[in-house]
């Protein structure tokens, strides 16, 4: 079957007809796996070629946020003073509900959609966020044009005239690269950003074309106007590996987070192997930067994603 739902998760195995060909016999097209905890995707290939980096020693029994795959940030990006939640929020540590699967009549695209409302909350999330929300998260795999596509949508159930919803969201996409000292990503020169690997977080802007990773490495870009011409691409060897096209127009992401823990950060993680940090890069899109936080009033909803595309 293309889509299998099981009790923890669903699994798209994409396997058409129309693209059996010699050089493809033997390796799914495209298969994708995710999670109901967090609705983590934690999977995705591309004729047999995993793109997403999931650490070996990740946690997958509901206990803990998945460490790898696109686990989802929602309603708050990272943790500070006085902060009302946990560490990026709820989402990511919630099981979520699945709500309708589809396959095109070809079998060469399918999807699975998944939901999260106040009600799916524990006691402690629901004290700590008690806007009545909806959450709808899209996953779609491509197998003809290489794509896995995730979208989220946010809608703010309260009554009219009741406060608006604010939060800040991201896609944490963990991407598996061959070699780190080989990876480069490119589509961020002339941005403004914050390096809070450092002491000093005053704003900088990226003078050159390509960013290496050659140190531990977590940049918030702020602004990063999507367009064609400022698509994202992952670079493996000098070659495009993967691209990033944010997408939904005015409401897309604003911000774009670069991380990789590097050697001491790698270490002092229990979920994560100490060598690891060097198959993989965190390019993440969202709203995290302050100024970005988004606003949606009662019955409005927001609408956000991202396509990723294997150039194989």
């Amino acid at each position: 079957m293309p889509i299998e739902t099981h009790h923890d998760k669903v699994v798209i195995s994409l396997t058409p007809p129309a693209l059996a060909t010699p050089t493809t016999t033997g390796a799914v097209p495209a298969a994708c796996t995710i999670y109901l905890h967090g609705a983590t995707v934690t999977s995705w290939t591309v004729n047999g070629r995993e793109m997403l980096f999931l650490s070996s020693k990740a946690i997958l029994d509901g206990s803990k946020p998945i460490r790898g795959g696109i686990p989802l940030v929602f309603p708050q990006f990272g943790t500070y003073p006085g902060a009302p939640l946990p560490q990026h929020g709820f989402a990511r540590t919630t099981t979520w509900r699945i709500l309708r699967t589809d396959i095109s009549p070809d079998e060469t695209k399918a999807t699975a959609v998944f939901v999260l409302t106040s009600a799916d909350l524990s006691h402690a999330a629901l004290t700590a966020w008690p806007t009545p929300f909806r959450l709808e998260y899209t996953v779609t795999v491509d197998a003809v044009r290489h794509t896995l596509s995730t979208d989220l949508a946010a809608t703010n159930l309260a009554t009219a005239g009741e406060f608006d919803m604010t939060f800040t969201w991201l896609l944490h996409t963990y991407l598996r690269v061959d070699a780190i000292e080989d990876t480069e990503i490119r589509g961020l020169e002339g941005r403004l950003y914050v390096n809070k690997a450092i002491t000093d977080r005053d704003p900088a802007t990226q003078a050159f074309l390509a960013l290496p990773i050659t140190e531990e490495t977590d940049r918030v870009y702020q602004n990063v106007v999507p367009a064609a011409e400022s698509h994202l691409h992952v670079m493996s060897g000098g070659r495009p590996a993967v691209e990033i096209v944010r997408t939904h127009g005015e409401t897309a992401f604003r911000d774009v987070v670069v991380w990789n823990p590097w050697v001491d950060k790698a270490k002092a993680m229990a979920d994560f192997g100490d060598d690891e940090y060097r198959h993989m890069v965190c390019v993440e899109v969202g709203d995290v930067a302050m100024p970005n936080a988004v606003s949606v009033a009662p019955g409005e909803t927001r609408r956000a994603g991202q396509v990723l595309r294997a150039l194989l």
